[in-house]
This record gives structure tokens, C-alpha cells and sequence, in this order.
């Protein structure tokens, strides 16, 4: 991750679920908000996909990332990095199957994300979010989803946690590839051969910028 992974633009079409996440809203970020969910998720694909970083789509629980899921197997196919999250019921209201409980909430988004979790603890939201990141900006990069309970956004971290958070936080994550050199060796000796060479490539290359 590092500087370029920073992610202070939000796209979404929030609901009961996702209001508590938006209290104290940093004054820093902006929200662009669409009418529909299939809207800010093709927004933040065709921002993050100009802007060259991850993109952060807030949906409203089962419902909202139903709607979403659309333009979300675009995102997956575009190999764009969202983080994909979506409001859940309280922790302590789950088990009552009271409305707004998304049930298997990690299973919805599946099979056009890369990764999905629910936080186990609400301390754990940071963490899990974190690792979205990372997740989705890794080769092949991709949608990820995390479902957050409407009661996590409440918690607060213990100044241990804090500095634990600071650590991942702060971060550089660097991804590298390439050829081995008996590969690469045995390419360039079929280039240096062929009297007509051509190459027959994936959309990956461009993706890549190569």
C-alpha cells in the first residue's frame, strides 16, 4: 500500500445500516452519493480504474449489494480494485433474524469478488480493512467485500489497538514479478530466430500498463 493507496474518495447509496459509519464523517473525505446501487459502483470501477487506486463503494447490507451486483461483475472482470463494504444488523440482533440481518453476508457478493469477511470482534474492523486493501490491490487485483455490523462503528480502540493499527496503517507493500532468466533466456532466443515474430496477448497487458 503506501500514499498512492490512500482512499479518502467514497462512493455509495447508504442505508439504516451503513448511518452509523457515517457519523463523524472526516472532514477530508468527500461522499459521492448515486440514487442506485449499480451507480456508485460503476462510478468508483471507472474512478479507480483513471485514478490508478483502490476505490471504496459503501452499499446497503443484502439488498443494496444485490442491487450493486451488476456492475460489480463488471469491476471483477475489469480486475479494479474496490473495497466493497456493506452495512450489517447489530451483532446482538442477529441471532433474532430481525430485519436488515444479512445472513451469510460474506456469501452474497461471491463469485465477482476476490475475497469477502465479516470482522469477528467489532475491534477488528481496522484490521479486516486493512487487509481488503491489500488483498485487492494484489496481482490480479480485484473487488473485495467486507461486511461491518452497525454496531462496530461505535467501538473504540484501546491505545494499544491504536498503535497497532498505526503499524498496518503506515505500511509499503510492494508487488513484483518477472521472468526466470532460463525463461526469459529461451524467449529472446526464439525472438532472435523468428524471421516474423508476432505476439498474441491478454487485456492483462494493457491493464498493467505495459
Amino acid at each position: 500500500m503506501g500514499p498512492a493507496a490512500a482512499i479518502n474518495t467514497w462512493f455509495g447509496n447508504p442505508g439504516s445500516s451503513e448511518l452509523t459509519l457515517m457519523e463523524e464523517f472526516p472532514t477530508d473525505f468527500r461522499y459521492l452519493l448515486g440514487l442506485q446501487e449499480m451507480a456508485p459502483v460503476g462510478m468508483a470501477d471507472g474512478f479507480s480504474q483513471v485514478t490508478g487506486r483502490p476505490a471504496l463503494v459503501m452499499l446497503h447490507t443484502a439488498p443494496g449489494l444485490g442491487n450493486g451486483m451488476g456492475a460489480l461483475y463488471n469491476a471483477y472482470l475489469n480486475k479494479t480494485p474496490l473495497i466493497v463494504i456493506a452495512g450489517n444488523q447489530r451483532r446482538t440482533m442477529q441471532n433474532q433474524k430481525t430485519l436488515l440481518t444479512n445472513e451469510d453476508a460474506t456469501m452474497v457478493p461471491r463469485p465477482f469478488v476476490k475475497w469477502t469477511a465479516e470482522p469477528a470482534i467489532a475491534s477488528e474492523v481496522s484490521a479486516v480493512l486493512a487487509r481488503a486493501i491489500h488483498v485487492a490491490m494484489s496481482p490480479p487485483t480485484g473487488p473485495v467485500f467486507v461486511s461491518v455490523p452497525m454496531d462496530d462503528a461505535a467501538y473504540e480502540l484501546s491505545d494499544a489497538q491504536v498503535a497497532e493499527i498505526e503499524v498496518i496503517r503506515d505500511r509499503e507493500v510492494t508487488h513484483a514479478g518477472g521472468f526466470r532468466k532460463d525463461l526469459a533466456k529461451k524467449i529472446a532466443g526464439r525472438l532472435s530466430d523468428a524471421k516474423s515474430p508476432a505476439f498474441v496477448v491478454h487485456g492483462d497487458l494493457e491493464h498493467a500498463g505495459a
